[in-house]
């Protein structure tokens, strides 16, 4: 009663309930996807099963909206009759700069001296984080005071940590767990420059992460793989991301470190991300879509 449309995200726990409701009180459903889901499901029966939802249910909503191109591709693939793009959007008053905490510091034993290197996320096969481990060796050669500060958790987390004690690391690498979303500046202030190390294969070409959008918006300087999601919306040429193959890593986060101007790119990335996907451009193209959906 008196619900005009109902908008969702999530496929394999409730969508096709929620779509069987939906065209039973002949209201609109529509979708915002991110994901390829059955991609991120480890166990073969699951994933098989989630690709077989996904396949019954695109076809089923009235609208899906998607956050890259290659995302509106994928669930046209999926069945799809109405698709449109509508990128991600930032709250560039709550994701921001900041002046790093003397606590939080001292708390994760980072000194004045050490240059942090962030990565913010999943922990999963995908990360690429155990071919940045094998890369910091290097990194301490010429740099000594790097330091390694991994924000987030996931199923990988455990092989990570148990790689950073095999390699007599764990001075040099700091693991803080999952944290509250709004603390993101907070982390992200102790950082010189943030990295994402997504090992590019079919299902992560296709996005272009949240967290990529939150660390801009809080003026930090990005090294990450070339995701096409991402070239979509930060393309090369704007200079705003610093793009690296992993194998690359090593020595574009030496060269970022010992720059004195690295900066520079994340306070540019931070205004193009107030320019191009403020929540409050994004919010009014989302509701210019549900009330077409309730028209």
């Amino acid at each position: 009663k008196n619900i005009d449309v109902v908008f969702m995200y999530s496929i394999a726990t409730n969508a096709k309930a929620a779509i069987k409701v939906c065209k039973e009180l002949k209201i609109p459903i529509i979708h915002r996807t991110f994901d390829i889901i059955h991609e991120l499901v480890r166990e073969e029966y699951l994933r098989k099963k989630i690709l077989k939802i996904e396949k019954e249910v695109y076809p089923l909503f009235d609208r899906v909206i998607a956050n890259t191109p290659h995302m509106e591709q994928w669930s046209k693939e999926m069945g799809s009759n109405n698709t449109i793009v509508i990128p991600q959007g930032v709250d560039s008053n709550l994701m921001k700069p900041l002046f790093p905490k003397q606590n939080l510091l001292k708390q994760l034993g980072i000194s004045s001296n050490d240059k942090v290197v962030m990565y913010l996320g999943s922990i999963e096969s995908f990360s690429g984080l155990n071919i940045l481990l094998e890369q910091i060796p290097q990194i301490l050669e010429k740099i000594p005071e790097f330091k390694l500060l991994i924000v987030g958790g996931g199923s990988h987390l455990e092989s990570i940590k148990n790689k950073t004690k095999q390699m007599l690391l764990e001075n040099k690498i700091i693991f803080t767990g999952y944290v509250p979303y709004l603390d993101v500046p907070k982390y992200a202030s102790l950082a010189k420059i943030c990295v994402n190390t997504f090992v590019i294969n079919s299902m992560t070409d296709k996005l272009s992460p949240v967290k990529i959008f939150d660390l801009m918006s809080c003026g930090k300087t990005i090294i990450a793989t070339p995701l096409s999601g991402l070239l979509f919306d930060f393309p090369q040429e704007e200079d705003i991301i610093i793009y690296s193959e992993l194998e690359d890593f090593e020595k574009n986060v030496i060269s970022a470190l010992n720059n004195p101007k690295i900066e520079d790119i994340g306070k540019r990335g931070r205004e193009f991300i107030k320019e191009k996907f403020s929540w409050e451009q994004i919010s009014k193209d989302m509701l210019k879509e549900l009330s077409q959906a309730v028209k």
